[in-house]
């Protein structure tokens, strides 16, 4: 007999939210670091960037090497190899303006450098306003509580579990079973929604059960997490 979800995790990136459009990431870090550029100029080395990573979080698509490659993995687990491999990255992309690096990286961090999906508020005040509690786990180097908490979405969460704060990422169990704990609810009644079916389905090891959503812009995805409703048997 199933039993009654009595409480939802989030992923954060792609999930509740995504990062700004790289062409934006880029026109504004730019301004911010007082480099005038050209739109077509501009427009090219953004599609440049796009090819790199950024602003991510998503994978290069250029070739890495295997040291780059684990270090992009592990980049969650502390800010300083956090920063650090973002900075290689911009330093490989070939981007002519080094006066913009740390305003191109610290952009990323802000909350307006992030989109909140149009259903993220919602669905989270009918699952609280249901009973339910919620959650964040993420793999992620930096403090996302300031961009959930511009995006309306940090008052239904009763926790952030950050990898970086933890020192232990997704698929790890560890990570799920932190943010059960903290909200004092059994993993084997709870959701797991997120992106990554790797990432993601880690707590299954605990008797969590994922909930994927698919890997789109919140202008292609308006209405995606409204499953997690039917999954919580709410509708």
């Amino acid at each position: 007999m199933t039993k009654t979800v009595a409480a939802v995790l989030w992923d954060f990136a792609w999930t509740l939210m995504a990062p700004e459009p790289t062409g934006r990431w880029l026109a504004r870090g730019l301004a911010e670091a007082g480099v005038q550029v050209q739109a077509e100029e501009q427009a090219a080395w953004a599609a440049k960037a796009a090819a790199a990573g950024f602003p991510g979080p998503a994978t290069p698509r250029r070739d890495l090497t295997p040291d780059q490659l684990a270090a992009w993995r592990h980049r969650a687990l502390g800010p300083e190899i956090h920063e650090a491999v973002y900075r290689d990255l911009l330093e490989r992309a070939g981007l002519p303006w080094p006066q913009a690096a740390q305003a191109l990286y610290r952009r990323h961090m802000t909350a307006d450098g992030w989109q909140r999906y149009p259903d993220a508020v919602d669905v989270l005040k009918r699952l609280t306003a249901a009973g339910l509690a919620c959650g964040v786990v993420s793999n992620i180097g930096w403090d996302i509580r300031v961009p959930l908490d511009s995006a309306g979405l940090l008052p239904y969460l009763g926790t952030v579990v950050c990898s970086y704060e933890e020192g232990v990422r997704k698929p790890d169990p560890a990570l799920f079973a932190i943010a059960c704990e903290r909200l004092g609810v059994d993993p084997a009644r709870t959701l797991m929604v997120g992106d990554s079916p790797h990432a993601d389905s880690g707590g299954e090891a605990l008797g969590i059960r994922t909930v994927p959503v698919s890997k789109q812009p919140p202008d292609c995805r308006p209405a995606g997490l409204l499953p997690v409703l039917a999954a919580a048997q709410l509708r």
